[in-house]
């Protein structure tokens, strides 16, 4: 999860049982399929629209609606209550209005609260909460989970630039559920109480066979988009869909991610900058595994913080060269506004090319002014040499299938309509897809 994160850090989260299944298969490069919806069950998937930049969905917690952001990148769902003490990055008490939250929820759950178990969770630009859990009916579109564990934040360093979500519904692995038992709820920095583990509100559904083991996204670059519960989202792709392999693997240095999966970890196979293989362009003896790393697929995540032994030959590939910003009170590698020409870049997965385009890699709704230049944020920003992660500037370019059933990624170019692609005209690319 990210509110406009920037740079790239991987977090622990934990372990708990679940009916969706783990992989220890290897990185898949299966070919694409014309059938992206192989895993439905006995009920028709449940469409969900979302709104906004935080691609936020209207759920019913309890008996009131409010507005989450739904994350991939983690499995907690929590709301902020009317009694939510909101601090600084410092852990200083500061004004509630101060976070952002568009709306709250009463401070009590109408179910019991879950007792010695709270939520302690820190995000990767170093935002964090928790507090109690306890029971609440959780409705997302038609799919209603009664009695859900969801949690009621006490306090926290969470603000909201974008002031459109109230909390957050995750729909990753239960693996990566933010559970710690104990008494007294406690920030996750130093924290030694041990991890707990409990279902989540995706794991009860296929439970309960409210919807089968899969959900699908399908988002918009300047905000919204849509969400299928147990199906995949009905708008125009390009082509099949290439399918790729979840993987266990321990990225968060914790043994727990040794036997059970967390993130959506898949292998993208390539790059490639301006019709030229990543591959082949770099010299860099340090990139681990010859050049390919794991990848988080990550819908709370704004941008795609990659490796920057691959993001320097992207920003390398600009006539003038990106520069160090602050935009929404972070500080992001950025490009003028109305640059003539940004750089290609595609992604190979499951053996198929994937572009990323202009407006998803140079950001307008993300900018500021400097000098007198009105300057916007890059789609891929520097993160860590060993791991990367496939946020929403990559997301809005796909229909992305989230198969939990099944333990695959599946991914489909988004076609737009109108849309003229610079990168599907080049000669290269055309002659890099027909090698594959």
């Amino acid at each position: 999860m990210a509110l406009s994160i920037l740079v790239f850090c991987l977090y622990i989260f934990t372990h708990t049982e679940s009916v969706i299944g783990s992989s220890t298969t290897s990185p898949g490069s299966n070919s694409g399929s014309n059938c992206p919806d192989k895993v439905i069950g006995a009920r028709e998937p449940v469409l969900v629209d979302l709104f906004g930049p935080s691609y936020i969905a209207h759920v019913t917690v309890g008996s009131k609606t409010v507005p989450l952001l739904i994350d991939t990148g983690s499995s907690d769902i929590w709301v902020v209550p009317s009694n939510f003490t909101c601090l600084d990055a410092e852990s200083h008490v500061i004004e509630q209005a101060a976070c952002g939250f568009p709306s709250y929820v009463n401070d009590t759950f109408s179910g019991n609260e879950i007792p010695e178990t709270y939520l302690s969770i820190i995000y990767g630009n170093g935002q964090f909460t928790h507090g109690p859990y306890g029971l609440e009916s959780v409705s997302l579109g038609d799919i209603t989970v009664p009695n859900q564990q969801i949690a009621l934040p006490s306090e926290g360093y969470i603000k909201v630039a974008s002031g459109d979500f109230s909390g957050i519904l995750g729909l990753g692995y239960p693996g990566m559920v933010a559970a710690r038992a104990g008494k007294d709820p406690k920030a996750y920095v130093n924290n030694t109480d041990p991890m707990a583990a409990y279902d989540t509100w995706l794991v009860n559904a296929v439970k309960q066979n409210l919807t089968a083991p899969l959900f699908s996204m399908a988002l918009n670059m300047n905000g919204g988009g849509l969400l299928a519960i147990g199906g995949v989202v009905d708008v125009p792709i390009q082509g099949d869909f290439a399918v790729t392999s979840i993987l266990m693997r321990n990225l968060i240095n914790d043994t727990r991610a040794d036997t059970e999966l967390t993130y959506y970890t898949i292998i993208a196979e390539d790059y490639i900058i301006n019709g030229e293989r990543f591959s082949k362009l770099s010299t860099d003896e340090e990139i681990p595994s010859g050049k390919i790393f794991p990848v988080i697929v990550d819908s709370g995540f704004t941008t795609c913080p990659l490796p920057p032994s691959l993001v320097t030959l992207f920003y390398d590939a600009f006539i003038s060269a990106p520069q160090v910003v602050e935009i929404e009170g972070q500080a992001m590698f950025a490009a003028p506004c109305d640059t003539d020409k940004v750089p290609t870049f595609s992604v190979q997965i499951g053996g198929q090319m994937i572009e990323m385009s202009r407006d998803t890699l140079l950001v307008a709704r993300m900018n500021t002014t400097e000098n007198g230049t009105t300057m916007c944020a890059l789609g891929l920003q520097p993160g860590i040499e060993e791991a990367g992660l496939l946020g929403d500037t990559f997301l809005s370019n796909v229909v992305a299938v989230f198969d939990v059933g099944e333990s695959e990624m599946r991914f489909a170019q988004r076609s737009f309509e109108g849309a003229v692609s610079e990168e599907l005209s080049s000669p290269v690319l055309k002659r890099l897809k027909d090698e594959l």
